[in-house]
């Protein structure tokens, strides 16, 4: 529980930026961002150049000081046993925004429309949970 980033750093030019995580699993998690579009542009996440990976001794080190942030860790639950850490879901909200799901052209062709979305709500219900509508913002 808590934020996930412990620091941050932003170039005056806003062309790049640094952010340290929480742990080792955040981080990992992190990185899965490249591409997401922020402010109209695909963002670009890597590590630093000098990153060296985490080595089986030092994980072994930090198992139970929760700075892993993997099942069993200090502070971290694994949710449904998949064995990857899950949100803090007390403070989930019901409502998921999916921004360019679809092309403009999809959005165009009802039928493709509808069939994505049929897809979507087929997936996420057998995945995370009965979904109670769906709006597509066109």
């Amino acid at each position: 529980p808590g934020d996930p980033v412990i620091d941050s750093f932003l170039s005056t030019d806003g062309k790049f930026g640094f952010v340290e995580m929480r742990t080792v699993a955040e981080a990992n998690n992190a990185l899965a961002m490249t591409g997401i579009d922020c402010f109209g542009r695909p963002i670009r996440c890597g590590r630093p150049a000098d990153y060296a990976p985490i080595t089986p001794d030092l994980i072994q080190q930090c198992e139970g000081t929760g700075i892993l942030g993997t099942p069993g860790d200090a502070g971290v639950v694994d949710f449904g046993g998949m064995g990857a850490a899950g949100p803090d879901v007390s403070a989930a909200t019901s409502v998921v925004v999916i921004n360019h799901m679809m092309s403009e052209a999809e959005l165009g062709d009802e039928e493709e429309c509808k069939e994505i979305a049929e897809e979507t709500v087929d997936k996420c219900n057998g995945d995370f949970g009965k979904v109670v509508a769906l709006v597509i913002a066109r």
